[in-house]
């Protein structure tokens, strides 16, 4: 029965994308976001824990009989091998999984009990009933808790924010021309908006068919989700079953008589049964298949045209880079097919699309393609201030805001709402910012990975010369870097500041940040060492000198003396060029790197003294 009983759990928890990491005893371990990170796994990890009591409420006897106790909690976690050689096993440690233990063991019978930051990422998604804090060993103070009833929204359903669209003018007049000439020509068009995660497809797309809704169209929803899904056709299952009325819960007798209902207002009495029976298997009411996909794309057209015919209809179609090929092939055939009809299909999509499907949309007779960029730098901004609002110093803030976003429009909210919560989100990045780019760098392919990570060592801004050194091989060097480029994870400078080099820098800071994180501490202190070799070895041609910025790589590689001597390199420098204060702050960081040793304290502690006296001359000079 017990191996029963993990085989079922274990089932559930693939199913959402998680991995079993430690059985003990009649408890298990499960890791969301860890070999490969989701931008969505606390969401995935409550699902789970619900669907986890669900199958013991449903099959109690293969459980012996017994409640299941869940706690989830959300944070960073240490997961590597660990165990005698031989016998090593991913595992998960940290504060992390400690308080999710803890947070399980204090769960009611049947409940799932969730954690703060659990919490605050998916409180848009669940029904939750806040419970008194929990106090857990080894906390200082009560831990806020949480109990997950049941969803109130579908997989990946994101709430849209209420502050009003900004930098998006051009595309949503483009979208309102488009939809103009389907209405008055009634010739279909299809629409795909590309970008990644957070920069606003859903966001512009609802802004759209809200106008488009006033003016007498029909919007059709139809979500494609990561996990989880019955047919493969899911977004335009979810199309057919909210148009047609029909719930989760209907029973097949019950769905296909309000689809037989509904079809007798849309088409003539002879093509209802032939469109029920395909229409059932494109919609999963019914797990028979047809052997003539013709037929089956053929019934999909039909009931589109129909629709659009009784009233104009926007079918929106969301997050098709998780669709399947059969699903993709059915929207292109819809797009290509349809007459005489005033319907407009959108889909939105990530950039990953056009590694599945690179031709996706092109050989269509009306098609186009909005690739939206991130927000340019006085809407961010603007953005920025909405959310700042009573925050102090709120222009430097949004300029900080606008650098470790790029213009993502959602890590401009979440990094915001951090800082007016109090937070720091240079010390703890937002979970949903942190989600999303930890899937983006696993999503890459596992050469252009690891460049990603050798770059964060070596900073912000980073050289191809270094990578060459941190990689050992340079054969697929350039092939990474260009695949990352494209992929608007890193840009290319028009010059270098290392003479005979190629300079690039991340996208945006948070981006370095999450890839540095990913690096184990001990592969750092590695990695700074071979950054810091190569810079010394290049810094007659830099022609900036990079003594700072040695100094930060041999202090990471945890060489004191090293980063010490840099630091006093630094510190003169900025002497030489009135940078007193600077100075100062790099003589301070020397001071608390040299340990022991007197002389060399001693020799720092002259050398802040003469930065002090200039500053107060400068200071003289100027009154």
């Amino acid at each position: 029965m017990a191996d029963r009983a993990q085989t079922r759990f274990g089932e559930v928890v693939a199913g959402f994308g998680g991995t079993v990491v430690s059985v003990m005893g009649d408890g298990f371990m499960v890791v969301f976001g860890a070999p490969v990170a989701h931008e969505d796994d606390a969401e995935r990890a409550v699902r789970a824990g619900l669907a986890l009591q669900e199958l013991v409420r449903a099959d109690p006897q293969d459980f012996g009989g017994l409640p299941l106790r869940v706690g989830v909690n959300t944070g960073s976690v240490i997961f590597a091998p660990v165990g005698p050689k031989g016998r090593r096993d991913p595992t998960a440690m940290g504060d992390t999984t400690n308080t999710a233990a803890r947070l399980q063991t204090a769960a009611p019978r049947g409940g799932v009990l969730v954690g703060p930051e659990t919490y605050r990422t998916t409180k848009d998604l669940f029904r939750y009933e806040a419970v008194e804090p929990v106090t857990l060993k080894g906390k200082k103070d009560p831990v806020p808790a949480w109990i997950a009833h049941d969803a109130i929204s579908e997989p990946t359903a994101r709430t849209l924010s209420t502050t009003p669209m900004m930098g998006r003018e051009h595309e949503l007049r483009l979208l309102i021309e488009t939809w103009a000439r389907v209405m008055s020509e009634e010739r279909p068009h299809l629409v795909t908006i590309v970008a990644p995660a957070g920069v606003g497809k859903s966001r512009l797309a609802a802004e759209f068919t809200e106008i488009s809704s006033e003016a007498n169209a029909r919007v059709a929803h139809g979500r494609t989700h990561a996990y989880g899904e019955s047919t493969g056709y899911g977004g335009f299952a979810r199309l057919i079953r909210s148009l047609l009325g029909i719930f989760v819960t209907d029973t097949p007798d019950a769905a296909s008589t309000k689809m037989r209902e509904r079809l007798d207002t849309l088409v003539p009495q002879g093509e209802v049964a032939d469109m029920v029976a395909h229409l059932s298997v494109l919609a999963g009411i019914t797990g028979g298949t047809v052997e003539d996909k013709a037929r089956l794309f053929g019934a999909a057209r039909r009931f589109v045209e129909a629709l659009a015919h009784e009233q104009p209809t926007i079918f929106l179609f969301e997050d098709i880079h998780w669709g399947e090929p059969s699903y993709l092939d059915l929207i292109e055939y819809l797009a290509s097919r349809c007459r005489d009809a005033p319907a407009m299909f959108i889909a939105l999509a990530r950039p990953t699309i056009y590694d599945e499907r690179a031709g996706w949309g092109g050989g269509l007779p009306a098609h186009t393609a909005i690739a939206l960029d991130p927000l340019q730098e006085d809407a961010a901004l603007k953005l920025a201030s909405t959310y700042l609002q009573g925050v102090d110093d709120a222009d430097e803030v949004a300029h900080r805001l606008l650098h470790a976003s790029g213009g993502n429009p959602l890590f401009i909210e979440e990094l915001a709402a951090a800082i007016v919560e109090g937070r720091d989100p240079s010390r703890e990045m937002p979970t949903n910012v942190r989600s999303i780019i930890a899937a983006r760098l696993d999503a890459l392919p596992a050469g252009p990975r690891s460049v990603m990570l050798n770059a964060a060592v070596v900073g912000e801004v980073f050289w191809r010369g270094v990578l060459e050194r941190l990689s050992g091989d340079a054969s697929a060097l350039d092939e990474h870097l260009d695949l990352l480029e494209a992929r608007d994870l890193i840009r290319r400078a028009r010059a270098s500041r290392i003479e005979g080099d190629v300079e690039f820098a991340f996208k945006h800071s948070s981006i370095r940040d999450v890839a540095y994180d990913t690096l184990a501490k001990s592969t750092r202190r590695d990695r700074h060492r071979a950054v810091a070799e190569y810079l010394e070895a290049r810094a007659g041609n830099s022609g900036v000198s990079p003594a700072n910025l040695l100094a930060h790589h041999w202090e990471e590689s945890g060489d004191a003396l090293k980063s010490v001597q840099w630091l006093l390199a630094a510190a003169e420098e900025a002497s030489r060029g009135w940078a007193g204060e600077e100075a100062i702050a790099l003589l301070d960081r020397a001071i608390a790197l040299a340990g022991d040793d007197e002389a060399q304290i001693r020799r720092i502690r002259l050398m802040r003294g003469f930065a002090m006296t200039s500053i107060m001359h400068r200071e003289m000079d100027l009154s």
